[in-house]
């Protein structure tokens, strides 16, 4: 089927999407070179009402929801003309990232919601979706999500006891799509649950051990919250379950509140620190940052992220410090060398109240995906004449500029309130002069207070240290 001309405007370009009754294609416009995505329904294989689907979406008009564009029939085919959404599905965006950040998975569960909350309040009939899962949810390039194929998906019937057809997706369906009951608003919010789960562990029901167990039994990295709104989500009964998909959001909002105490939002506290140019002082604030953490009784590590050999420096330079290969701890903090692709997950277990990453310089390909893990993103900036160009190209080119903070470092008041207006919107803040990142001062300590309050305990109090010096050790010193 590849290079033919359908319906005289439509070449056929490639296979993109393929289920048990249909083939999506990817095809462009002869005329107008556009890019269409057309569904091939083999009639003669399907047992479904065939134009359930365009039906649908026809009378639909929402924005993360593909548009159809033209119907056509033969004897053993329809051809639905939609919408072509590029990006990559959710199932093959969690096999490219071990962990996906929570952020993300409360951000997509929210948007999946509202999309939920739009079908199911639709005039005369709600619509059930029916077939919610990772592989039908597609994040686009701006960082936006689309569900498609409304193959399955059906108008709510008030009278109706039980759904016609036991169908969904295997995995994801929720109890009562099995059989025995009609499939409602509640069968949906179970699949938003089961695919949130699947974003956060990487399991479905189809896996051992075949039920939904707590998320953070393992992965200590995801909140109490998070946990809580899947279980209720994923409830077998339907009662038991969030009732309406707006419920479901406003629990998932409730998790990162800015003042929530660090201990119920998240595990271990990931910081991301990098700077918009060589030897602007990202290492340097990155020291500041681990020292400041463990003076307060905190278990921090640092990790290099550059390649820089930094680190290895540091290390040969003080004599007292515990080589562990590549790893080693010096003033309570543990380092940890470059190591090419490096896994997170083992740092991530909740044994460390802190995780640093030393990102270096800033680069679209390898940092952004990085820093988009973390929960408090750091940049180093300069703010000379010849260095805000660096600064106005990364706000142009990183998609997430403005969950940042901005860190200045060498810059007076009157300069940091000239870029304050111009970057209003964003939060910026000075970094105090403090020659020796080992030994913080006083100024130093109360601004990155500032900069991480949200993810500090309320109190800070001091907690034993986690790597004791051994009575026989020397005092540090810097061998020249």
């Amino acid at each position: 089927m590849l290079g033919t001309i359908l319906f005289g405007k439509y070449r056929i370009l490639k296979p993109i999407g393929r289920g048990g009754t249909s083939v999506v294609y990817l095809a462009e416009n002869i005329k107008l070179r556009s890019k269409w995505a057309i569904k091939v329904i083999h009639k003669s294989q399907s047992e479904l009402n065939f134009l359930a689907e365009p039906k649908i979406l026809k009378e639909l008009n929402h924005p993360a929801i593909p548009k159809i564009i033209d119907i056509e029939e033969d004897a053993d085919n329809i051809y639905i003309i939609e919408e072509y959404v590029e990006g990559i599905n959710l199932r093959e965006y969690k096999e490219k990232h071990i962990h996906v950040n929570e952020t993300d998975i409360v951000q997509w569960g929210g948007e999946l919601c509202e999309i939920l909350h739009y079908l199911h309040t639709r005039k005369p009939y709600p619509i059930i979706y029916r077939d919610m899962k990772p592989d039908n949810i597609i994040l686009m390039e701006n960082g936006c999500i689309k569900l498609i194929d409304f193959g399955i998906s059906r108008e709510y019937k008030y009278q109706a006891h039980s759904d016609t057809m036991q169908i969904g997706s295997r995995g994801f369906a929720a109890p009562e799509q099995y059989g025995g009951a009609q499939s409602d608003e509640r069968s949906d919010i179970y699949g938003v649950g089961l695919t949130l789960y699947y974003l956060a562990t990487g399991k479905t029901l189809s896996d051992p051990p075949y039920k939904i167990l707590p998320i953070n039994n393992e992965i200590k990295s995801y909140s109490n919250q998070l946990n809580e709104c899947l279980m209720t989500a994923t409830s077998l009964l339907p009662a038991d379950r969030f009732q309406e998909a707006l419920a479901f959001k406003k629990q998932l909002g409730m998790i990162h509140q800015p003042n929530t105490h660090k201990s119920e939002i998240i595990g271990t506290v990931l910081i991301g620190v990098m700077g918009l140019m060589p030897r602007i002082g990202t290492t340097h604030t990155v020291l500041t940052l681990g020292s400041l953490l463990t003076d307060k009784g905190y278990k921090a590590a640092i990790v290099d992220f550059t390649n820089s050999n930094d680190f290895t420096h540091i290390k040969n330079m003080y004599y007292d410090s515990n080589d562990l290969g590549e790893q080693f701890i010096l003033r309570n903090i543990a380092f940890y060398l470059y190591q090419e692709n490096r896994d997170l997950t083992e740092l991530l277990t909740g044994h460390l109240d802190y995780v640093i990453l030393d990102l270096g310089g800033f680069n679209v390909e390898t940092t952004e995906d990085l820093i988009a893990k973390c929960h408090v993103k750091l940049v180093v900036c300069g703010g000379k004449d010849w260095e805000i160009p660096m600064l106005d190209n990364f706000l142009l080119s990183c998609r997430s500029a403005k969950s940042f903070k901005y860190c200045f470092s060498f810059m007076d008041e009157e300069n940091i309130k000239h870029i304050r207006k111009n970057m209003k919107g964003f939060n910026c803040f000075v970094l105090p002069y403090s020659p020796n990142p080992y030994q913080p001062s006083k100024a130093a300590n109360v601004k990155f207070n500032e900069l991480i309050k949200s993810y500090l305990p309320k109190k800070q109090q001091k907690k034993k240290r986690w790597f004791r010096r051994r009575s026989d050790e020397k005092k540090t010193h810097v061998t020249r």
